[in-house]
Formats: structure tokens, C-alpha cells, sequence
């Protein structure tokens, strides 16, 4: 019995999938719109980015009650004035029905002089069109380990799940998830970190980081411009 208990208790580690928020370490290579987001809690620390003069995007389960974003690149630190998880999330068991609409909106204080917005995928089909370009998008996030390297995935990010080999879908629509197999970079104090890929001279933001599991799996909310405008006119509803 206690080896069938040890056997169990295994598989549920390997097999499970974890919110992604904790302690970091800095990174090399970010952009000016990839910040900490750190909450008032020791442990409360997690990624975002800057996608206007005063809204951060994030995981909405880095929806801290207080919080301050800091920009090293451009060093620019403003507290969190307001904050709106997106209407549609739910901590659902499975890692892609997390995923979906994983994302908070915030409101800074303060406006950012010197950290630009970032460019939004214009479109879901736009942002998986860029997603099969792999040797053109990176992730950015504050990682607790060197095992996060910033730079080109290549072609480790294959295969990414889309209409025909997604075995959870049952839409024919192109999903508010990204999956990507085979690559375990994900790790506490990443979530609401930043998937972006590179387009005629411009990043844009496709995706957020929700999670990951022991299996080399990540997963992100995907991003794009009605999805991100939605939770903006929610949030000016509110306040």
C-alpha cells in the first residue's frame, strides 16, 4: 500500500499543472514594456507588460490586491491603481480551460513617461500565423532559475496545438489558448509573462503566461487586440 501511495503521489507530480508565481531572478534582453510585478506580499511577484501609457497586462492569478509594476529597462516604478480580471476566468481543473482568459488588466496611478506600449496582435489568426514563424518569438518573464534563457525558442516550441491536432478543443474556431510542447520554460514568478513575436520590425504580444506542467507543456492565454479592447471597456465601466 505505501508503494502504490508513493506510486500515486509520483504521478500526480508529474502530471499536474501549477500556477506559476514566486520569487525571481533578473533577465537579460528584455524589452522596455517587460516589468516585475511585485505584490505586498513576499512571495506575491510575477511578470507583466506594458501595453499603454497606464495599463499592464498579466495573469489573472497575479491579480494581487497591491501590487507595483517595475521596469528596469526604463526604471520606472508606478503602484497599481485598479485591477480587472477578465469577466471569463475560472480556476477550471484543466490547464487550457485556465488558460483562456488567464489575464488581468491594470490600471497604473501613474502614467509611464519612458515605457511605450507594446504592439497587440491584431487578430487570434494573426497571432497563430505568427506563432508558426517559432524562430521569431521569444518569451520574456522573471523566472525563479536559470533554467528560463531568454532568447529565439526555435524549433522547440513544436508542435503547437491549432484546429487540427488539439485533442481538448471541440470549436472550430482558432482557440483563446496557446499550447507549446516541449518546452519547459516556464517557471514560478513567469506568470503573466509575455510571448511576443517579431513582424516587420515590430513585437507584438500574442500570448500570456499561465502555467506549466512537469510534462515540458506551457500554457498561455492568447492575446489579441478585441479580446484586450473588451476588458478595457470593462474596466472603465467599473470605475
Amino acid at each position: 500500500m505505501k508503494a502504490l501511495n508513493t506510486a500515486l503521489a509520483l504521478f500526480f507530480l508529474h502530471t499536474t499543472s501549477f500556477a506559476i508565481v514566486g520569487e525571481y531572478l533578473p533577465t537579460k534582453d528584455l524589452l522596455p514594456q517587460n516589468c516585475f510585478l511585485n505584490g505586498a506580499r513576499k512571495k506575491q511577484k510575477c511578470s507583466s507588460i506594458v501595453i499603454s501609457k497606464n495599463l499592464v497586462l498579466t495573469a489573472a492569478h497575479c491579480s494581487f490586491r497591491k501590487a507595483t509594476v517595475m521596469c528596469p529597462i526604463s526604471q520606472e516604478t508606478n503602484p497599481q491603481q485598479q485591477i480587472h480580471p477578465h469577466k471569463n476566468y475560472r480556476f477550471y481543473e484543466n490547464p487550457e480551460e485556465i488558460a483562456k482568459y488567464d489575464l488581468t488588466l491594470i490600471k497604473t496611478k501613474y502614467n509611464f513617461k519612458n515605457t511605450p506600449g507594446i504592439e497587440i496582435a491584431p487578430s487570434k489568426e494573426f497571432a497563430f500565423e505568427l506563432l508558426k514563424q517559432s524562430g521569431a518569438c521569444k518569451i520574456f518573464g522573471f523566472g525563479i532559475n536559470n533554467l528560463f534563457q531568454l532568447g529565439v525558442l526555435h524549433g522547440a516550441i513544436s508542435p503547437i496545438y491549432s484546429k487540427a491536432n488539439d485533442p481538448f478543443r471541440t470549436s472550430t474556431d482558432t482557440p483563446e489558448y496557446i499550447i507549446l510542447k516541449g518546452v519547459n520554460a516556464v517557471r514560478p514568478g513567469d506568470s503573466g509573462g509575455s510571448l511576443i513575436c517579431a513582424y516587420k520590425g515590430k513585437n507584438f504580444l500574442v500570448g500570456i503566461s499561465s502555467r506549466s506542467d512537469r510534462l515540458q507543456t506551457s500554457y498561455f492565454a492568447t492575446v489579441y487586440k478585441a479580446k484586450v479592447d473588451q476588458m478595457i471597456q470593462q474596466l472603465e465601466r467599473n470605475q
